[in-house]
Parts: structure tokens; sequence; C-alpha cells
């Protein structure tokens, strides 16, 4: 009885090991949805021949840098009698050293060239190490030869795979063609939102906003369906897998339009942006697509003078110079032109010179704005907008309180009047005790002054300050 169970178990293994895989490739179309920290979601659909019994599946086309443990594979429809067994992810792929393991203790073909005919001559070898050095044994002696001059039978080789692919088990009580749901998270693909913004002319600006998806997951997706994730979804680290021939660049960048803005659907702490057209996304591509189409919006022009770190408990007897902040404000309402959420990304910024022709003017991170919020983008340097700061006074009152005095001129170079914001960087428990201008508190460490210069002038910031701590 033992013998025949422990028979019937070997047979059982083998005709297991020995049974036929079954390839389904991709069919186009899968639905991605796209992360802003280089992570995928993708899901597709593939359909199965299955048999009577234990059936083995292997799905070319799955992302090179899956994440195995995330795999979801199961059958639509509520398919009676069918579950998945088991799956694998192989990364191994086709390679000079995988075919040398492969081969060892087998036979090869060894190529060398007759130096007296210089005819390439072929005879049959047995591997017999790969270590150090190609080791092989013909005619009665071993020799070292090359790499180059080994050939592999193709039967040898036949299970050697040209891609990293997903494999299953999957059993059925009664055969037919089941529909499964195949969905996995990936590494190597991601987005992000870029700004296109020309400035028409004070304050209106003609801005559009469009997603910039890479694709370095080393596998193509024809007619994918794709949705982008603005904001954080929180994640546990993960390494992933280097790729099986990683590519130092992009080998193609590719753009696409849409005809109308993208709804933002709003998913608990993030927003979805759903594409209503498929897109060809290849293996090693960029690809832009439109997340709204231009539009005309209002905007705030503001120079700044931005806080300095000053010791305020010391004498500081050097100047300090510097040029305002060129900034660019957008509040984000419908009645500005906006009202919508934008998502993080790099807005730059054109204007039209006096012959029309577009200029880049600079560039900042947009952060995510939700609507009814603020963006603030800082340009550049005004030239035109000269600033200087100097230490006119210095007193300590005792050991952890002291006064100062300073003076902070900007001059206005341009045919224009300008409003700039002097905002100071104050530590501790401070109080102004003389200015010669109100000012206003944008937050606990920051007093600002708005300083209103002619053209071709400059003005004058005078205050005082008791810093205690």
């Amino acid at each position: 009885m033992l013998r025949t169970a422990l028979t019937c178990l070997v047979a059982l293994a083998a005709s297991t090991a020995a049974a036929a895989e079954i390839a389904v490739p991709p069919a186009g179309g899968a639905q991605l949805t796209i992360y802003g920290d280089g992570w995928a979601l993708v899901r597709e659909r593939r359909v199965l021949p299955l048999q009577p019994g234990l059936n083995h599946f292997a799905f070319p086309g799955v992302s090179h840098t899956i994440l195995p443990e995330s795999v979801l594979l199961r059958p639509l429809g509520g398919a009676a009698g069918v579950r998945v067994v088991g799956r694998t992810f192989d990364r191994s792929v086709a390679s000079l050293p995988s075919l040398l393991k492969q081969a060892l203790g087998n036979e090869v073909w060894i190529s060398r060239t007759n130096p007296a005919s210089g005819a390439i001559e072929r005879r049959r070898a047995t591997l017999l190490s790969v270590q150090d050095n190609i080791l092989v044994s013909s005619e009665g002696r071993i020799e070292s030869v090359d790499a180059s001059a080994i050939a592999f039978d193709a039967d040898a080789v036949a299970d050697t795979r040209s891609e990293p692919t997903l494999l299953a088990a999957v059993s059925a009580e009664a055969p037919g063609r089941q529909e499964f749901e195949l969905g996995y998270l990936t590494a190597g693909i991601g987005w992000q939102a870029d700004y296109v913004i020309v400035m028409s002319g004070q304050p209106n600006i003609e801005i559009e906003a469009l997603a910039t998806v890479s694709n370095g997951s080393g596998v193509d997706f024809p007619a994918a369906q794709l949705a982008f994730v603005a904001g954080e979804v929180h994640r546990v680290t993960h390494v992933p897998p280097p790729r099986p021939m990683e590519r130092t660049a992009m080998a193609s960048q590719a753009f696409a339009t849409m005809k109308a803005d993208l709804p933002a659907e709003a998913m608990a702490a993030s927003h979805l942006y759903r594409l209503d057209h498929a897109v060809d996304l290849g293996a090693d591509q960029t690809k832009q697509v439109s997340l709204f189409g231009r539009r005309s919006a209002a905007a705030e022009r503001r120079y700044v003078v931005e806080p300095q770190p000053i010791p305020y408990h010391a004498r500081q007897g050097e100047k300090l110079q510097g040029n305002a902040s060129l900034q660019m404000v957008l509040q984000n309402d419908s009645a500005k032109g906006l009202g919508l959420p934008l998502p993080a990304g790099i807005a730059r910024v054109y204007r039209r010179d006096g012959r029309g022709d577009l200029q880049f003017q600079g560039e900042d991170r947009l952060s995510h704005t939700a609507v009814g919020g603020e963006a603030v983008l800082t340009l550049g340097r005004a030239v035109d907008l000269p600033f200087e700061r100097v230490q006119t006074s210095f007193r300590r009152v005792s050991e952890d309180v002291s006064e100062s005095a300073y003076e902070i001129t900007v001059r206005n170079a341009k045919d224009e009047p300008v409003r700039v914001a002097v905002k100071e960087a104050l530590a501790g428990d401070w109080e102004i005790l003389d200015e010669n201008m109100p000012h206003s508190r944008e937050d606990a460490r920051t007093p600002l002054w708005s300083v209103e210069v002619a053209p071709n002038a400059e003005a004058v910031l005078r205050y005082r300050v008791r810093v205690r701590g």
C-alpha cells in the first residue's frame, strides 16, 4: 500500500513537472493607475484555456519591475471549480551565463579556425566547468575555450525565457475558456504634472497642464487606459528589483493631446484624473497628455525682499545686498479662471517680448493646491529692484535681551511704481519698538512691510526691534 502511494506521488510529480506550459500573451487595453512616486497599479484581463486538473500558465508581457507579492489573479464571473494554486515570478532570462550554467555537463558545439586552411571547424565537446575559465572535454583532452567559441543546441535551452515572466498554476474541474483579472503593483512607471504659463498682460495669463508619463517597466502597454493620482498614498518602502537590461536613457519620447479637460475625482486623501481615450505607452518611453487645456486666468505679480538669517543678538557691521524676488501668485478659484485641484508639478513661465516672441521667464515647483488655495511661484530676481540691508545700531539690554536697528533701502530702476513686500526673520520673543512704516505679521517669526517705491527712485524702511530669548 505504501509503495503504491509513493509510486502514485512520484508519477504525479513527474506528470506535473512535464505538464505543458501555456503562454497567455497580453491582449492590450491594460488599465494603469499611476502614482507620483514612481509606482503604478496595472490591471488587465487575460483568457485562460482551462483543462480538467492542474494547468500551468505563463503570462509574458508583465512589468519587469513588478512587486511579485502584490499580484492579484482571480477568475471573473464567479467561476465554480476554478482555483489559483500558486504563482511564481521568474526573473531568469536568456544570457550567456545562464546558458552556460544550464548546459553544464552536457555537450555543446565548439568552433575554431584551422590555422592552415583558415576554415572554421566545429566539433562536439562536453562542458565541464564555467567557474574561472570555461573548460571542455573533447577528443580525449581537456582544454580552455573562449565563450564566443561555444554554440548551444536549441532543444537543450528550450526552457530559457526571453523576458521575466509571471507563472501560475490553476486547477479546474471542467474544460473551458475562463477570463481572469490580473493586477499588480510595479515600480518604474511614474508621472508628474507640468504647467505651461504664458504671461499675456498683467494680470492675465494663459495656463495649461500636462501629465508627463514615464514608462521604465521594460514592457509595452498598447491601447492603455491611464489614470493619474495626485496626492500622497502611504506605502511601505520597497526596493524595486533591478531591470534585466537597464538602459541609461529613455529610448524615445512621444506626445499626445486631449480635446477636453480631465475631471478630477476625489479619492480619500488624493485626486484621480482619468484619461478619456486609450494611449500606446511604449517601454522606455516618455509621453505627455493634457490634464486641462489652455485657459485664461488672473495672476498677481509680486516683488519680495526675502528674509535673511540675521543674528539679532550680535552686532553686524557688513551690508547685505541683493535683488527682490519676482513671484507669480495664482488664486485657485473659478472667479480667477481656475477652480480645480492642481496637482504638484513644475510650472514654466513664458512672456512675449516687444516683437511678440515667447521668452522664458523662469520656473518653480507648484505644490498641491486645492480649490480655494493659493499657489506662489518664484520666477527669479528682479535686476532693476536691488536692495541693501544695513544694521545701524546694536545694544545689549541684558544677557538674553538685545536691541537692533536696521535700514533697508529698495531702489526701483523701472519706469513705473512698484510695491515691494519686505520680510524679516525674527526668532524668540520679539517686539518692533520703532518703525517708519507699519508692519503686519505673516506668521509668528516674520514681520512684513509693504514698501511703495516710485519710478527711478528709492525708498528706505527703518525699524528698531527688541529680541528676547
